[in-house]
């Protein structure tokens, strides 16, 4: 018989309600969450698609929603999944229906996730990718809750989406997948679930705190997005990558620079005033990958101009720093 005494419900509900809060504040502790809080960033100017149903059934939408709220309190969010197909995607947002691609360059979209599977044909899967070269956008999926029947989230098998599983304190005080998150070549990183529950938390989880580097570190892409997060992950199976935790598990960086981005996009400049079969380039390229020497602003070198002193010793105190004499 269904118990109707409102006092035990009530006190289960408030048990609850203190169990995940002091779970949450143990989760932003430890992934830094809460110091990028303090320090002012907390996901402002960066928007995030939920691509969930909304509230939905079970209030699914709802759950996935609050844990952005929890971990990027001041980021935009947009509840729409992404409907129509091909080249005719869309999101529903306030009510009327618009281009996906007019809805990102309108609402300045940078983030997407969802658990729901979508369509999977070449034509919308070739579209998702041409918006990510054109704008930049970073797409995360939950790796499913399968466990080991492997990964099966949105877009994960075509690498369109960064795979994310779940993992969780363990009551000895370790850090572990849950049970039921699935493990496969496909998973790239975990993270843990907020106030939610299933991989469906995780890959919003995980999207908030991208949210809280582009606002701290500036805008990158899902490519750089991909080698920052390996390079602030704590391994938490086998060395190096597993199917069990991707490359593990992102924690916030508390330094100043993110230099895992500086070194992406200084190896890989290309210069808009030296040519590929300039004399000089082979030497441009390994002075610039070893961090001795830097671009400008406006995407060139300057590969004729003359070396002021300042420059100089600039030059040599990057040297110096990259061979960790200073």
């Amino acid at each position: 018989m269904r118990n109707k005494n409102p006092k035990i419900k009530k006190g289960e509900e408030m048990e609850a309600k203190e169990y995940y809060k002091k779970l949450l504040e143990r989760q932003k502790s430890f992934l830094n969450i809460e110091k990028y809080h303090e320090m002012g960033y907390i996901g402002k100017g960066i928007t995030i698609v939920n691509a969930e149903a909304y509230p939905g059934k079970d209030d699914h939408g709802a759950m996935t929603t609050q844990v952005i709220n929890d971990y990027a309190p001041r980021a935009r969010v947009i509840n729409s999944q992404l409907k129509g197909s091909g080249r005719d995607r869309y999101l529903d947002i306030d009510g009327e229906s618009i281009a996906l691609e007019t809805a990102i360059e309108t609402y300045n979209i940078k983030l997407f996730t969802s658990s729901k599977a979508t369509a999977r044909d070449s034509t919308t899967l070739n579209y998702y990718k041409e918006l990510q070269q054109k704008y930049g956008v970073i797409f995360f999926s939950a790796a499913g809750n399968d466990g080991d029947e492997g990964v099966t989230g949105w877009l994960t098998k075509d690498n369109t989406a960064i795979a994310v599983g779940a993992v969780e304190f363990q009551p000895n005080g370790t850090i572990d997948r849950t049970f039921y998150s699935a493990i496969g070549e496909e998973l790239d990183f975990v993270s843990f679930m907020g106030r939610g529950t299933g991989t469906s938390a995780a890959s919003p989880a995980l999207a908030s705190m991208i949210a809280l580097l582009l606002q701290r570190y500036g805008d990158f892409n899902q490519s750089e997005c991909v080698e920052i997060l390996k390079s602030l992950c704590i391994d938490l199976g086998d060395i190096g990558r597993d199917n069990n935790h991707g490359y593990g598990l992102p924690v916030l960086p508390l330094t100043d620079k993110l230099e895992i981005l500086e070194k992406l996009r200084g190896k890989n400049m290309e210069f808009t005033d030296v040519e590929k079969d300039r004399w000089s380039k082979p030497a441009i390229d390994y002075c610039v990958e070893r961090g001795t020497l830097k671009g400008f602003p406006d995407g060139t070198f300057k590969p004729s101009e003359p070396m002021t002193r300042e420059q100089y010793a600039q030059a040599e105190y990057n040297k110096a720093k990259k061979e960790g004499r200073i």
